[in-house]
């Protein structure tokens, strides 16, 4: 029986995956967390297989699952959205010797200075901080977000 659930959903992989990357960048505009979206649709129903194939029309259970996950993603931007470290540290001259690890607060924890100095000091984009840490890149926005949180905080304090 898992063989054939397997199979199954296998074969739905193959005949939905494009249509439901289409779907999920016509949501969000982004071809990568498109894709990432999906994955985790198929993760979801892998998990949840017991709900998944007791559904009339798995393919409107996938669809459903992607605009669930396309809405928490939203969410989640909406509530952790991109800060521009310019604005925390008010620096932001190419030419100034200076480094973002220079000025960042030394109350900062070892991991928050790392996100930080690799998207600002390096310029890595997120997709190649989150492969770094073995995490998804909304993931990485998350901790980047907290990260500029406590960078703030911290810089208040002083």
């Amino acid at each position: 029986m898992a063989g054939s659930a397997e199979s199954f959903l296998h074969l739905l992989y193959t005949a939905q995956y494009n249509k439901l990357v289409k779907a999920a960048y016509r949501m969000i505009g982004d071809i990568e967390s498109a894709e990432d979206l999906v994955q985790q649709v198929f993760l979801l129903a892998l998990v949840r297989q017991k709900e998944f194939s007791a559904h009339p029309v798995p393919e409107g259970w996938l669809m459903l699952a992607l605009h669930n996950l396309v809405k928490n993603e939203r969410r989640k931007q909406k509530n952790h959205p991109e800060v521009p470290l310019d604005d925390i540290v008010g620096v932001a001259n190419q030419e100034s010797p200076v480094s973002v690890e220079d000025i960042l607060p030394n109350e900062l924890s070892p991991e928050d200075r790392r996100i930080i100095i690799w998207r600002y000091d390096r310029q890595m984009e997120y997709a190649e901080i989150s492969k770094r840490l073995g995490i998804s890149e909304s993931g990485c926005r998350s901790r980047m977000s907290r990260a500029i949180a406590n960078c703030r905080k911290y810089m208040k304090e002083k």
